[in-house]
């Protein structure tokens, strides 16, 4: 038979496979049996499980076992109506509401337009998922770093800062902070953060407006929205186990943005944390899942 002989063991492992014409445990003279067999260690196999008994036990006593105090758990809850404000829902399609596993009773997305004047409008989502049908951290995970650059938006560094405090009802919520470039010299500045189990989720990681920005090809932003969901993954990750936080509990999100008038950020900006804290309330959660 003509090839090497890793070609032959190949052929021969293919045809015993479903039968071995030589007969059980024959093979040809050229054929070293041996080399088709895997010797497997009962020690080996032993050790091996030990580990990953080890691995899995340690994870979850780092998390579980005489964790530090959670300190106060949050709730972030919306009015309905904002005075001087017209509410104009935007009901999700079945392919969102699947791909984030949400409930349609627990998100809310729209827009309000102040009487101010059109370009005062603010796009709004909030969204809540009880632990039980929402455990995975991924579905905190669409944030505009990803999502918007997936749909074409390009981040614009016009100064803006990378995070903002904002007090509502006396509690410091640290919001990411943004600016997209959605058409030709237009911008739209967006606010949004993260609550897991109660407790704020930073992003340790944080993307970089100058990578993969305005003028930027299109392969240079597809790579870097990848990048952004693996930076926004390992954050995460490395926020939860600093804090010995699982990322199993509830959880909320919730985002904002306005249209930027020009190129001044600090009016968009002052205009946006203006409506967020008539917009949204913070209470501590009793139930404190």
């Amino acid at each position: 038979m003509a090839g090497s002989l890793p070609a032959r063991l190949r052929f021969v492992r293919r045809v015993c496979s479903s039968g071995c014409p030589w007969g059980k445990d024959s093979y040809p003279e050229w054929v070293d049996s041996a080399s088709l067999h895997v010797k497997r260690s009962p020690k080996l196999l032993l050790l091996v499980a030990g580990l990953f008994a080890l691995t899995v036990s340690s994870a979850w006593a780092w998390f579980y076992v005489a964790p530090p105090a959670p300190g106060e758990r949050l709730r972030i809850r919306s009015e309905k109506e904002v005075v001087g404000h017209t509410y104009r829902p935007e009901p999700l399609v079945e392919k969102v509401l699947d791909t984030l596993s949400l409930d349609p009773e627990h998100v809310i997305n729209g827009a309000y337009t102040a009487a101010a004047g059109p370009e005062h409008v603010y796009s709004v989502f909030l969204a809540s998922w009880l632990a039980r049908s929402a455990r995975e951290m991924t579905v905190v995970q669409h944030t505009p770093d990803i999502c918007w650059r997936a749909a074409g938006a390009l981040p614009a560094a016009l100064g803006q800062p990378p995070v903002t405090l904002i007090r509502i009802d006396g509690h410091d919520l640290a919001f990411e902070c943004r600016v997209f470039a959605v058409g030709d010299s237009v911008y739209e500045l967006t606010l949004w953060c993260t609550l897991v189990s109660g407790q704020m989720y930073g992003e340790t990681l944080r993307f970089q407006p100058a990578t993969a920005g305005v003028g930027a090809s299109p392969e240079e932003t597809r790579r870097a929205v990848f990048a952004a969901g693996r930076q926004l993954g390992g954050s995460q990750f490395l926020d939860s186990v600093r804090k010995r936080r699982p990322g199993t509990g509830d959880k909320q999100f919730v985002r904002l943005s306005t249209r930027v008038i020009g190129t001044d950020w600090r009016e968009a900006h002052s205009r946006l944390t203006g409506f967020v804290k008539k917009w949204l309330h913070v209470e501590v959660d009793a139930a404190g899942r």
